[in-house]
């Protein structure tokens, strides 16, 4: 697989959503109706489990969606949740042949879906492709590098890891303050100014990497 790990998020226009086919809504009744698909997984190849949110008064026509098995899980605060069985969609399979994954929830209003999907850079160019050859129109609301542990840690100084390790295992960060800069430089052997400069450094790499990825 090529390049970095990314997230995408796109957003369909819901007279495209058709041609991959998650056109759910054509299938329920109800004013002001969306559904948002808040888990799936894939079960078989002829198969797949998905919970979805719907409001109170949603009703959803099984056969022309090709839903073989509907559940009902609870209705709260207005909103009933369903456990659907049905055949994969298209997007799936697609998603399933690059190597790229849902990321839940899925929104589907009577405007558009929205969609946030992650894998490898290389193979989201080659989904994205897949969805031009179909002719689906999207926008791209959202890319980025995917954030793990292990890509924020790495932006760390040695220093600053066991400087940050050491406030975390300590409760510097608990409200209120299970001990103090002074506490914890005594345990590095360093001052107390050069423990809080390492501290504070830490906190502002891991800050602006997830900054940078969230706006």
């Amino acid at each position: 697989m090529e390049g970095n790990l990314k997230k995408i998020t796109l957003v369909i226009p819901s007279g495209e959503l058709k041609k991959i086919g998650l056109n759910y809504l054509e299938a329920v009744e109800g004013s002001g109706q969306s559904i948002e698909v808040t888990d799936g997984l894939k079960i078989t190849g002829e198969s797949c489990v998905n919970i979805w949110q719907v409001t109170k008064d949603t009703v959803i026509n099984q056969k022309r969606l090709g839903i073989t098995e509907l559940s009902k899980i609870k209705t709260i605060d207005g909103k009933t949740t369903f456990l659907v069985k049905k055949e994969p969609t298209k997007l799936t399979l697609m998603l399933e042949k690059h190597n790229v994954y849902y990321e839940f929830p899925i929104q589907i209003t009577e405007q558009s879906l929205r969609l946030s999907v992650t894998g490898m850079s290389g193979e989201i160019t080659k989904f994205l492709s897949a969805l031009d050859e179909l002719g689906v129109k999207y926008k791209v609301a959202l890319a980025a590098d995917y954030i793990t542990q292990s890509s924020l840690l790495s932006t760390l100084t040695a220093r600053q890891k066991e400087t940050l390790q050491l406030a975390l295992r300590e409760g510097y960060f608990k409200t209120p303050r299970k001990t103090n800069a002074h506490i914890l430089a005594g345990k590095m052997g360093i001052k107390h100014t050069t423990f809080l400069q390492h501290l504070r450094r830490a906190q502002e790499k891991i800050l602006k990497m997830v900054a940078d990825n969230a706006f």
